[in-house]
């Protein structure tokens, strides 16, 4: 055991004469000997010094024993620091192996074994220096003062004794500069100070100066000053001030992590589990532990590694300073206390967290269980509780989750007592849970069971109902049931969580296994004998195996016992099985649904493959076409996804071929009817022959299945118009028919219905014979349309006589079956019609003219898309007056703000032109013509006139007109197809009333004034930008339309270009984004070619100057140009008018590749972490041999002139000059910066990603980019992720080999300033602040605004922030709450999408719940481009999840289908609380869009909201305060905003100016 100096017990021994000899005897030791170089002492000292120290040695004989004597003198020969005599040495090891000889005799030490062992030890000593060489000696010399002074061999250390001087500071009596471990120690003789390095300080004292005095070394003189030392006073200890200041962030650190394991538990887990791993850890192996374990959170591995390296430093000082002072030992109970704090709190908190999330079943159990025992419940198990008990039918199964929830408890408590948490649960035990209740449910529904019968529930768990399901009509499907809910019952009494069952599930498959994978009767009889469970023959996982069985079971007891029986399903049953063979926790649901729908399709089309029962040749056609998809589809990538979905389509087709096709006859007895029929299956057949992608057919089924659900709601009533009035009496009389009371009772238009159609069609020719008898308008209907589509199917060329390819057919096909089912709903209008032959006109004409002249897929797709809206869009454009529309606009806007009067004289202007220019007549069939003759006298009448010129008469007389004549032009053009019908499509009232608003109709002044107005989402917004365009382009204007969206600009490019076209203003009128106007200022065009900044910038470092510069550009915004802007509040955010716009250029330098590239292996291979170090090696590699491109980049870097280029300072752009060796040096310095940072800061590494092109991305809000460049990140973060075979360029994208030239900075909000007309829309005017409405007012002098109402009338959305608002506290309850209300609505056959933050919470989600939904997508804005349009039509088919980030919530057109529009429409979910109010109205409004149906709620998390500020302790948590919380930090923000803007400008002028340098 080490003893500390201080604690040195000393003892006494009364002295003799044996004592005297063997003092005697010592001194013999140190005796001068002879070494090769002549005599030498070990002291070398003369005999004056040898007898001093013998004195000090024997002094005060009473108080040293033997034992001391020889303790200190073996103390003089410890290797204290370096030794140069090698003679030396050997005379020091020859005394202290003496020494220690003597030592071990204790006793029986005296004056003869003393000088027996002196003889020893000389004589070892002699034979050492036989072999030692000479070399040089540390000195020993006197100071002129009286001292003595040491020196080492290279004299760079000594170590100097001085006598006490007359001075009133205390003295030491020693000075000394010692090297020791690294450390460079001094003594100061004055002051008493010890000084290590520059971190340490202290009064240090002497406690005596007679060990110095008797060495005979440097070596031993620092020996004896470092055993009398001892440090009294320490006044600065750096090395420990930063070792405690990293300790207590660390501690700080585990006690922050501690505080939020309550709302927050994942890293106070993953802590936790580190913890528990060791136990009496110091800082050095706790740190060790924390560094090396990959569940350490990541910020606290971080500082653990760094203290880490601090604790070893400071270990092995403090080691050294031990010896002086017991302040360094290293205590670790603060360590301790808190690590044993923090366990408790996290034991705590989780079981606290644990009890949150429990369901009252489980919470109300687990009250008298210790939290140690809570605590080692698993998450997993609790969440399946809290899910079920959410989740399943209360009536059905309150009384066994509760019995389970006990049952599971006592399982728990008896498990043996270990800090591990053990999961109980198995993950499928919630799938069967709901096979079980949708089981029971369908059951119900068929018999007169009541649900507590089909399930019982004990203390030893669930069981099936004890007698036969009593069916109201058996078939094969009940019998499907029946087998489902019992073998389903069995597999939950398998995987019961209260019961400890390891055995695999014991089945033996029937059906779906070859005899040889079936197990002997033998075999079977030995394993029960000797109790061995039978493993699955198909070595997968029980979980997924148990979904076999099931459907084996199923097949087994449900079809005929034949072995040929399943011949024709063989494929199908394979790629089931390749399924479960590769299938993860996360399918599971879709795994369950699979099973059952397969188990039910086979069972059900069953019939059809019998040839003795099939219904139709074409039966068995469709069904073997179908099983031929399905197996095409197993070779696929995505095979998983479009087997379900496959499954699903057909599955439902033939529930609907049975319920529905086969009774289309019977809902009229006219023989139309089984032709209708036939052409239905006819169509299923023809799509079926189609060689195309599964998706595609996936498609067509879904549309094909809907179209069929709509059908079938048809009403098949014949209605005619009156016959000759004896003839109708007749029939009257006869009950053939009867009169329909409606509007035309009693008039020549009298409606009659007809009851027995098969006698009226007798009868009729009876009395009227020879007459045509009046026609099945809506079967004709039917007929035409069917006709179409299996027109269309078979289809081979378009007009253009361009070929069809079958997924064109397909593709076509099924846009016709989708927008023809829409227009079944009109169908009962039939009646109110004067005109029959009009009715069945209206209907056919447009499908029959667009699939008979179009020339294209696109064009085709985009007509039929335009008679789909229009049989909704024409009856809504009449339904509203414009006096209505005036009187619902006065009610939303300040009546001082406009004139109703003259708003409706210029809209009756509008209104009576446009129907002039309607009244045109030119042949229907030929549209272009009709579009010139309207085009020609508009464009004739047409003069410019400036927009500040226009009086008020001119708006309210001509202006209108040139509106009426765009808008006549438009709606013949989009209303081709359906004008033949004798309608069109036609700007609504309330557009109109919009643009006439915004273009000053009712305002007396003279021009047009800045003006913003709010039109709702889905009502026009790009009609009414379009028509405002088209009118002042046609005046003389040049139109800027921008909007913040890429996508929504180049769709409303493309819708109206045409028109655009036509009107030959396609120059005048310019769609953008604001990243568009930025690039256009920067960029200006001279003589048609653009020349812009980054060019110049770029040429400046590689070119020469050249003696002339290019004219200087006009002004880009004239007196005539006019900025129109969709979606203006999106402008009016922190994203853009409160920011900059950062151009850069990067030239592409010779060399500059390879130079990354060795920054990179350096840093990254070579672990060169130190930037001089780093900057020093690549100036060497850059001047030598290896450096490939080095006579090109010495040509850039030698290039001679100078030039200036903007720079950011200090928040300030400055021009800065520079020189390219100036340039490249300080580009190196950002370079070297970049690389370390990347190396060893993995916190910003998820902001990179390499896209599937190889390109470097940056994270650019919520989407990841090419086109942001953050310095020289993005290189290294290149080679990061690409590790090796590095390409700089890929297409036309850099990864690397650019210098990142800064060019000044641009301020979105400055971009308005000069449009001298500013117009714009939002479907949000309402939600800016009082502040934005000042700044916008202030910034940009607008100060009119309008909000024009809904022409869809009121909205379909359900929405009540009441009853539609949740917070929750904690995360896991916040995820469950989601999951919840998600699982309600798909239980309703509904859609839903669930709006997230970003796409990490988005992804923790879907990890957690995947395997709980069935249609499971994600959508964000780093989706695949490819991908977007199928994800967003997918999200309203019934039964689909959407996950999706905040920036899919606005500008995207979610559809929903048929089977969701009845069921209550989208549900949308928002899972966070916008900051900006818009934000949540336009998430909002991706459901109920137009007149669709839909609702909305809010579910977030208190963490959240808290760090947001939006919690007030005092104050109730409710959406109302919440919003006001929103309003006053909005306010807040936009003050911020504000003086951004003022810095802003100011940098945006100078960036301007540096531009126009460039210019003469």
């Amino acid at each position: 055991m080490t003893t500390h100096p201080d604690e040195v017990e000393k003892g006494s021994k009364e002295r003799t004469d044996e004592d005297d000899g063997f003092r005697e005897a010592l001194v013999a030791l140190f005796k001068p000997v002879e070494c090769s170089g002549g005599t030498e002492s070990i002291l070398d000292s003369s005999d004056e010094d040898f007898e001093l120290l013998i004195h000090a040695l024997l002094e005060d004989p009473e108080e040293q024993t033997d034992d001391d004597i020889l303790g200190s003198l073996a103390a003089l020969f410890v290797n204290g620091g370096d030794h140069s005599d090698q003679c030396e040495v050997d005379h020091e090891n020859s005394i202290l192996e003496a020494l220690a000889a003597l030592y071990d005799r204790g006793e029986q030490v005296t004056a003869s074994a003393v000088a027996e062992v002196t003889r020893e030890a000389k004589d070892s000593l002699a034979v050492r220096q036989e072999r030692t060489p000479v070399v040089p000696v540390e000195t020993f010399t006197r100071t002129y003062t009286g001292g003595i002074r040491f020196e080492s061999s290279n004299g760079l250390e000594f170590v100097s004794l001085a006598p006490m001087l007359p001075l009133k500071v205390s003295q030491l009596k020693c000075s000394a500069r010692i090297f020791h471990d690294g450390m460079e120690i001094r003594l100061h003789n004055e002051g008493c100070l010890m000084l290590i390095d520059d971190s340490f300080k202290a009064e240090v004292e002497l406690m005596s100066v007679v060990p110095v005095l008797q060495a005979g070394s440097f070596t031993q003189a620092a020996t004896a000053v470092f055993r009398q030392l001892r440090i009294g006073q320490i006044f600065v200890d750096k090395v420990m001030a930063y070792r405690d200041r990293e300790r207590a962030q660390l501690l700080a650190t585990i006690n922050h992590i501690q505080k939020r394991a309550a709302t927050d538990p994942a890293d106070a887990m993953q802590l936790f589990s580190v913890v528990q791993r060791s136990t009496n850890l110091n800082y050095i192996d706790f740190c060790e532990l924390l560094s090396n374990n990959s569940a350490t959170p990541p910020v606290l591995k971080e500082q653990a590694t760094k203290l880490h390296q601090i604790e070893e430093v400071t270990e092995r000082r403090n080691r050294f300073l031990w010896q002086f002072h017991v302040r360094f030992a290293n205590p670790t109970h603060e360590l301790k206390a808190t690590l044993k704090e923090f366990c408790t709190a996290v034991v705590e908190n989780r079981a606290n967290s644990l009890l949150d999330m429990a369901p009252h079943c489980l919470r109300e159990q687990l009250k008298d269980v210790p939290q140690r025992s809570i605590f080692r419940m698993h998450d997993n198990d609790v969440k399946v509780f809290h899910d079920l008990d959410q989740v399943l039918n209360r009536e059905i199964f309150q009384k066994p989750l509760e019995d389970l929830a006990g049952r599971w408890i006592n399982r728990v408590k008896a498990l043996k007592p270990s800090d591990a948490i053990v999961s109980v649960v198995n993950p499928i035990y919630f799938s069967l849970c709901r096979s079980l209740e949708e089981l029971i449910l369908e059951i119900v529904s068929k018999t007169d069971h009541n649900p507590e019968e089909l399930l019982l529930s004990d203390r030893n768990g669930w069981h099936a109902m004890k007698t036969a399901i009593r069916w109201k009509s058996e078939t094969s499907l009940t019998k499907c049931l029946q087998r489902e809910y019992f073998f389903v019952v069995r597999l939950l009494k398998h995987f019961d969580p209260a019961s400890d069952n390891p055995k695999p599930f014991d089945y033996k498959p029937r059906r779906l296994l070859g005899g040889a994978a079936r197990e002997s009767m033998l075999g079977s009889l030995f394993r029960r004998l000797i109790g061995q469970p039978k493993q699955n023959p198909l070595g997968f996982a029980d979980e997924f195996y148990v979904w076999f069985c099931l459907l084996d079971d199923v097949l087994h007891h449900v079809l005929p016992d034949d072995d040929h029986a399943l011949d024709i399903f063989e494929q199908i049953l394979q790629n089931f099985v390749q399924l479960l063979s590769v299938a993860t926790f996360e399918q599971m649901e879709m795994v369950r649904v699979i099973t059952h729908s397969i188990g039910r399709f086979i069972v059900q089309i069953f019939l059809f493959v019998s040839s003795d029962k099939a219904q139709s040749y074409e039966d068995k056609q469709i069904l073997q076409a179908q099983l031929d998809a399905i197996n095409r589809t197993m070779l696929g990538a995505d095979s998983t996804k479009f087997f379900r979905d496959l499954i699903d389509v057909f599955s439902s087709y033939w529930k609907n071929r049975c319920g529905i096709i086969e009774n289309i006859p019977s809902k009229n007895a006219l023989g139309e009817m089984e032709q209708i029929k036939k052409t239905l299956l006819a169509i299923v057949v023809i799509a079926l022959r189609k060689n195309v992608g599964a998706e595609h057919v996936i498609s067509l089924f879904r549309c094909l299945n809907d179209f069929i659900v709509d059908l079938d709601d048809v009403c098949f009533d014949w209605l005619i118009k009156a016959t000759p009035e004896l003839a109708m009496n007749a029939m009257i009389d006869l009950k053939l028919t009867k009169p329909v009371d409606n509007k035309w009772n009693g008039t020549e238009n009298q409606v009659y219905h007809v009851i027995e159609p098969k006698k009226f069609q007798q009868m009729f020719q009876v009395l009227l014979e020879g007459a045509t008898c009046p026609k099945h308008c809506v079967i004709e209907v039917i007929s035409t349309l069917l006709g179409c589509i299996h027109f269309q199917l078979e289809r081979e060329h378009w007009t253009s006589k361009e070929s069809l390819s079958d997924s064109d057919q397909i593709v076509s096909s099924s846009v016709l079956i989708s927008s023809i089912r829409s227009t079944l709903i009109y169908l009962r209008e039939q009646e109110e019609y004067v005109s029959f032959d009009m009715f069945v006109d209206e209907r056919i004409n447009p499908f029959c003219k667009v699939v008979e002249t179009c020339p294209s897929l696109s064009d085709f797709v985009k007509r039929v898309g335009m008679i789909k809206e229009s049989f909704c869009y024409m009856r809504k454009q009449n339904e509203m007056s414009v006096a209505e529309a005036l009187r619902m606009y006065g009610e939303q806007n300040d009546e001082g703000g406009f004139n109703a009067e003259q708003l409706q004289q210029a809209y009756e202007q509008y209104s009576d032109q446009f129907e002039t220019y309607m009244a045109e007549t030119v042949p229907e069939e030929d549209v272009k013509a009709k579009v010139a003759v309207l085009t020609k006298p508009l464009l004739e009448s047409v003069q410019p006139i400036l927009f500040k010129e226009w009086s008020a008469e001119f708006k309210r007389t001509e202006m209108p007109k040139i509106l009426a004549g765009v808008a006549a032009v438009w709606s013949t053009m989009v209303s081709a197809d359906v004008s033949s019908t004798g309608k069109y499509f036609k700007p609504h009232c309330i557009q109109i009333l919009c643009v006439l608003r915004l273009l000053g109709a009712d305002s007396g002044e003279k021009g047009v004034s800045k003006h913003l107005a709010q039109v709702l989402t889905g009502q026009g917004k790009s009609l009414v930008l379009a028509l405002i365009a088209a009118v002042l382009a046609l005046t003389g204007h040049q139109v800027q339309l921008v909007c913040y969206n890429d996508y929504l600009v180049k769709r409303d490019a493309k819708d109206f270009a045409d028109l655009y076209d036509i009107l030959e203003i396609e120059d005048a009128v310019k769609y953008g984004t604001y990243g568009n106007m930025v690039e256009d200022m920067i960029s200006p065009e001279i003589d048609g070619k653009r020349m812009g900044l980054r060019s110049f910038v770029a040429d400046l470092l590689l070119s020469e100057p050249e003696s002339s510069q290019p004219d200087k550009p006009g002004a880009q915004v004239q007196e005539n140009s006019v900025l129109l802007m969709d979606e203006v509040d999106v402008f009016f955010t922190k994203e853009y008018y409160g920011t900059e716009y950062y151009p850069g250029a990067f030239p592409c330098v010779p060399g500059i590749d390879k130079i990354q590239e060795q920054i990179w292996n350096f840093v990254n291979h070579k672990n060169v972490h130190d930037a001089q170090q780093l900057t020093n090696r690549i100036k060497q590699y850059i001047t030598s041999p290896k450096f490939q491109d080095k006579a090109q980049f010495n040509q850039f870097l030698n290039k001679g002139s100078s030039y200036d280029l903007v720079v950011l300072r200090g928040g300030k752009n400055v021009l800065t000059r520079y020189t390219n060796k100036s340039l490249f040096f300080e580009q190196l310095e950002r370079m070297i910066h970049a690389a370390i940072s990347v190396a060893v800061d993995t916190t910003r590494h998820i902001d990179y990603r390499l896209n599937r092109q190889g390109v470097i991305t940056y994270r650019d809000g919520s989407r990841f980019v090419t086109w942001t460049i953050p310095g020289y990140m993005s290189v290294f973060n290149y080679f990061r992720l690409k590790q090796h075979d590095y390409k700089a360029e890929v297409g036309f994208r850099q990864n690397y080999g650019y210098l990142v030239i800064d060019c000044g900075s641009l301020s979105y909000a400055m971009l308005p300033k000069a449009y001298p007309l500013i117009l714009g829309v939002t479907g949000t005017l309402t939600a800016l602040n009082q502040y934005e409405k000042a700044a916008i007012d202030r910034l940009y002098n607008i100060n009119r605004s309008s909000i024009m109402p809904s022409f869809f009338g009121c909205s379909n959305l359900a929405f009540n922030p009441e009853e539609n608002f949740t917070h929750l506290a904690t995360k896991p309850l916040w995820m469950g709450k989601i999951f919840t209300q998600a699982h309600a609505a798909v239980g309703a056959n509904r859609a839903v999408i669930i709006f997230f933050y970003d796409d990490k919470l988005l992804e923790e989600f879907r990890a957690q719940y995947c395997g709980q939904f069935d249609r499971l997508q994600v959508l964000t804005e780093n989706t695949e481009e490819d991908k977007h349009e199928h994800l967003i039509s997918e999200a309203g088919v019934a039964k689909t999840v959407t996950l999706a980030t905040r920036g899919m919530g606005r500008g995207v057109d979610y559809k929903s289908s048929v089977a969701v529009e009845k069921n209550g429409g989208v549900h949308v979910i928002q899972s966070f609380f916008s900051l900006d109010v818009k934000e949540e109205t336009q998430i909002r409004g991706r459901t109920a869009r137009k007149d669709n149906r839909g609702s909305y709620e809010l579910i977030v998390r208190d963490a959240d909201l808290e760090a947001n500020d939006l919690l007030d302790e005092e104050e109730t948590v409710t959406y109302a305060a919440l919003d006001a919380a929103r309003a006053k930090l909005s306010l807040q923000e936009n003050k911020d905003i504000a003086e951004s803007i003022e810095k802003n400008e100011v940098n945006h002028l100078t960036t301007m100016e540096y531009l126009a340098s460039f210019f003469k």
